[in-house]
């Protein structure tokens, strides 16, 4: 088992599609030796979790301990890299490397695939859960990608009920990234607090506000699909859906912000 200090920190950005999951994900790319990368198909992910797995049994008994353990972790984000959705892009240097991980929306449904692939190289990673208000969200996501409703109540109440699940388990470290928090923020002094000091970075003001302008606009909905608001009928079936609207106040309640 690596020990806590050992580098790097495993990181991962979750939540919901369309809470600024892209521009979280590109601010601790801007920092030197950081490397959180795109996203894979959740049958994908299951299949390669299972892999990994089918690996560590071959090799139990044989050759794990630190050094195993230490490859094992780069030996996941290397494949994960090469088969995300991502652009092509350069493997980095393991010895320098500060944060690693991966992008993946929704990413605690697939939690237990999640502990599979980091469990047996770290004690605990990051997690960072991106939410934002329940209509603002559905709305980009109708115009985005065609959500109806009960498409987007189904997906977001299981990414509750996966996250109700994850607070269990002390390998998760829960942390939120409120868009709307950020929005109104005063923008370097949140991304400071809430999502380079729980992963151990340190940027100084100028460079964090530089990052924010170099990002700003990453999770645009393109102008010939952007949607002038939910209709009253959308309100009223995201609003009256009694087990659905539970699962939204234990999310407010659970990170203390306002999503309804």
């Amino acid at each position: 088992m690596l020990m806590e200090a050992q580098k790097p920190r495993i990181a991962i950005i979750g939540g919901f599609p369309r809470a600024g999951t892209r521009q979280f994900c590109n601010l601790v790319n801007l920092v030197p030796d950081c490397s959180i990368q795109g996203e894979m198909h959740t049958h994908a992910y299951n299949l390669f979790a299972e892999f990994v797995q089918e690996i560590d049994k071959t090799y139990e008994g044989r050759w794990m301990g630190e050094g195993y353990a230490e490859r094992r972790a780069e030996a996941v984000l290397e494949a994960y890299r090469l088969f995300s959705k991502t652009n092509r892009n350069d493997g980095v240097d393991w010895n320098l490397l500060k944060v690693a991980g991966l992008k993946k929306p929704l990413a605690e449904i697939a939690h237990n695939q999640t502990k599979l692939l980091f469990g047996p190289s770290r004690r605990s990673i990051t997690y960072f859960y991106c939410l934002r208000g329940i209509h603002s969200n559905f709305n980009s996501l109708a115009g985005a990608f065609d959500y109806t409703v009960p498409h987007y109540k189904k997906r977001i109440s299981a990414s509750i009920s996966g996250l109700q699940e994850m607070t269990d388990d002390a390998f998760f470290d829960i942390r939120p990234l409120h868009l709307e928090g950020f929005i109104n923020s005063d923008g370097a002094q949140w991304v400071h607090e809430k999502l380079f000091e729980p992963i151990g970075l340190n940027m100084t003001r100028e460079e964090t506000s530089d990052a924010i302008e170099r990002t700003s606009g990453s999770n645009r909905t393109p102008d010939q699909k952007r949607r002038p608001g939910v209709t009253q009928e959308e309100v009223k079936a995201l609003d009256s859906d009694k087990d659905f609207t539970e699962k939204v106040r234990w999310l407010e309640d659970f990170f203390s912000v306002s999503l309804l």
